[in-house]
């Protein structure tokens, strides 16, 4: 059907019927529903047997789109009505981003000050990590090939 999305491969408790996206609703209500249907998803294919493992790379390059999605994911899992404090969200996302890109004009800044000031219901643990020595490089590549350090200088 043109102008909807059924998401048929989800189970029933995922989508329902009334949980189409009509070209005529408004680009937020049409974000809004997209951003609820991918939160119910998670809900439904993560549990405590099977968590789910969510890895993103170079978040400082994501759209605004990308970033708000991320956002409702992490923080806005409140209102969804098969969830509750005995059923607590069992996955993980972990994020990596250049923090010297990721300047207070940046689209991404908003969203970790955000992730920062949840730290009562979300878990963030920022590492940094510096630049890589070249004789750390030289030794990460020897052991992968098997060979000398002397070798692969």
């Amino acid at each position: 059907r043109q102008g909807h999305s059924r998401g048929d491969a989800f189970p029933d408790n995922v989508v329902q019927d009334d949980d189409c996206v009509d070209e005529t609703l408004g680009l937020q209500h049409a974000a809004n529903r997209r951003q609820h249907l991918f939160r119910r998803m998670i809900h439904a294919i993560s549990s405590r047997e099977n968590p789910l493992l969510i890895f993103m790379d170079d978040i400082q390059w994501a759209d605004q789109q990308s970033l708000d999605l991320l956002s409702s994911m992490l923080l806005d899992f409140d209102h969804i009505e098969d969830l509750n404090g005995d059923d607590p969200q069992c996955f993980m996302v972990i994020g990596t981003y250049r923090d010297d890109q990721a300047t207070p004009s940046h689209l991404l800044y908003p969203h970790l000050l955000q992730f920062f000031a949840a730290a009562r219901n979300l878990l963030v643990t920022p590492i940094s990590v510096g630049p890589i020595l070249e004789e750390s490089a030289n030794r990460l590549i020897s052991q992968a090939l098997h060979l000398p350090v002397r070798v692969t200088r």
